[in-house]
């Protein structure tokens, strides 16, 4: 991850007015974990989630959502992980029905899935999403 992140800062820095722009989060387990491998980035969008789930999609979820524009309204991160959880298991039923092993989906496999099952919900308040 700090090479990554790296590149992203300095692409960010030295890339130009189309970078600017940009913006990064950092999620790591474990809070200030991260001063051992990137003591210069104190200051910057860090955040734990502590190995739990829901802080790991409430941060994500977050940090969209301060871009967003009123149009475009996120569903706050418990319908979220509801929704996702349901994705799941109609995904595993899906893959089940097409005789697929749901741990080892092919790319091409699960895209089919989400377009002929309709198992994909978004994150997007539907009286909000622009087509």
């Amino acid at each position: 991850m700090p090479f990554e992140l790296g590149l992203f800062v300095a692409a960010r820095h030295f890339g130009g007015s189309e970078h600017e722009a940009k913006k990064a989060m950092v999620l790591h387990e474990k809070a200030y974990e991260y001063q051992r491998f990137l003591s210069d980035m104190a200051g910057s969008d860090f955040h734990a989630y502590d190995g739990r789930s829901d802080l790991y999609c409430k941060h994500i979820r977050d940090f969209l959502a301060k871009d967003c524009a009123a149009d475009r309204a996120l569903y706050g991160h418990k319908i979220i992980i509801e929704k996702m959880e349901a994705f799941e298991v109609r995904l595993a039923s899906a893959a089940d029905a097409d005789g697929l092993d749901i741990e080892n989906l092919q790319f091409v496999d699960y895209m089919h899935i989400l377009t002929e099952n309709d198992v994909f919900e978004c994150a997007v308040k539907p009286g909000n999403r622009k087509n």
